[in-house]
């Protein structure tokens, strides 16, 4: 019975804390930072074990090809510069 006790207090707590965070900008703003910063991983972690993600997509698409023939000329200008 402890854990369902320490879960209903936790629960309360958010409840009463929810409408503090949700109203305070900075607070809203960190947690989204977070949360990209999360997915992020989540998404490296994925092409990293050649699992199906967004990352590995793009990495076999002619799209790719193509930004890395037009970053190879930008390098190139950039150089010459």
């Amino acid at each position: 019975m402890p854990i369902a006790s320490s879960v209903i207090t936790a629960a309360r707590a958010f409840r009463m804390l929810s409408p503090v965070i949700m109203a305070n900008s900075i607070i809203l703003v960190i947690t989204g930072i977070i949360a990209i910063l999360a997915l992020l991983v989540d998404e490296i972690c994925v092409t990293l074990k050649d699992g199906d993600s967004f990352i590995n997509d793009f990495l076999k698409s002619d799209a790719y090809k193509t930004f890395t023939k037009n970053l190879q000329s930008v390098i190139d200008t950039f150089k010459e510069v």
